[in-house]
């Protein structure tokens, strides 16, 4: 995020050392990404640490998802970057409301999200993404297992059908529901009935990382390397490869497989729709004007171009 963070450095520095023994030497705020709190911390020794605050709330479950991400990591899948056990065990730490988690710095390149830079970079990707799917090591979670749900869609649905707000986003925010309120109840009926046929085919649910973007890949001298694991969930594989089926040539780093159009499409819908619901809600919300405000009204005005 790259607001206010929500957490102190002294609470930050408290928590690494009570759960973690880690002491810390600097403790720095990093505005990256969307949807984690994040910071990076230093050790008396110069070693680099990423450190995560996760909303408890929010669309993910990562009380269960960070344990199985590091169970992955454990369990020889080297590419999967989980985080750090504290010194129960415990790979969370409630801090005034917030779950802190600590992750080993990963030296490398990375990108900003969106697409994989190069062919080198996108069958790195992939290759990581077969081992994954492929992956039988560790029982399935039924936390984390494809319910089909699209984030915030009672929120979404209850402002198509009354969009309404009053602070400094809401006229722009409604305007772009109101133009586009056909669009996306059409978007959701269409995902509806294909959610009718997936549950009807039952296609193999399998690990997926969720959003295997070029953002989060960092690709080492040792290989490439995945991060953000709090979206992983058993689904269809289509889950990930939706995000790289419109490269050329992006098998060659997964192998012969064959791809279900419909669940593409199903998960590109997914995507869009849970964006839409997801930022509509927490504009609609504002009070005050932020750069994380910014970014959610410029993907929202993205999402709905033909309500320009």
């Amino acid at each position: 995020m790259y607001g206010h963070p929500p957490l102190s450095t002294d609470s930050i520095g408290g928590a690494l050392l009570d759960m973690w023994r880690f002491e810390v030497d600097d403790l720095t705020y990093a505005a990256v990404g969307y949807g984690s709190w994040h910071w990076l911390a230093t050790d008396g020794e110069g070693s680099r640490w990423f450190v995560t605050a996760d909303d408890p709330n929010g669309p993910f479950p990562v009380d269960l998802a960070y344990p199985l991400a590091r169970r992955l990591e454990a369990a020889g899948l080297e590419f999967v970057r989980g985080p750090m056990p504290s010194q129960t065990g415990e790979v969370l730490c409630d801090v005034d409301g917030w779950l802190l988690s600590l992750w080993p710095w990963i030296d490398g390149r990375s990108m900003e999200f969106g697409r994989h830079a190069t062919p080198a970079d996108l069958d790195a990707t992939t290759a990581c993404l077969a081992r994954l799917h492929n992956h039988r090591g560790v029982e399935q979670v039924p936390g984390l297992v494809e319910d089909w749900a699209v984030s915030g869609r009672p929120d979404l649905e209850a402002l198509l059908d009354e969009p309404h707000g009053s602070g400094p986003y809401a006229a722009e925010t409604v305007e772009l529901l109101t133009r586009g309120n056909a669009r996306i109840r059409d978007g959701l009926g269409r995902y509806d009935h294909l959610t009718d046929q997936a549950r009807a085919q039952r296609p193999r649910l399998v690990i997926t990382h969720g959003e295997p973007h070029a953002g989060n890949v960092v690709h080492t001298d040792s290989g490439a390397r995945l991060i953000d694991w709090d979206t992983v969930k058993w689904a269809p594989i289509e889950r990930d490869l939706w995000h790289l089926v419109d490269y050329d040539d992006w098998e060659r780093g997964y192998g012969d497989v064959k791809v279900d159009d419909d669940l593409i499409e199903l998960y590109r819908l997914n995507w869009e729709l849970s964006e839409i619901a997801d930022f509509a809600v927490l504009l609609l919300g504002a009070t005050a004007k932020s750069q994380d405000h910014e970014v959610a009204i410029t993907e929202l005005r993205r999402q709905l171009p033909d309500a320009d």
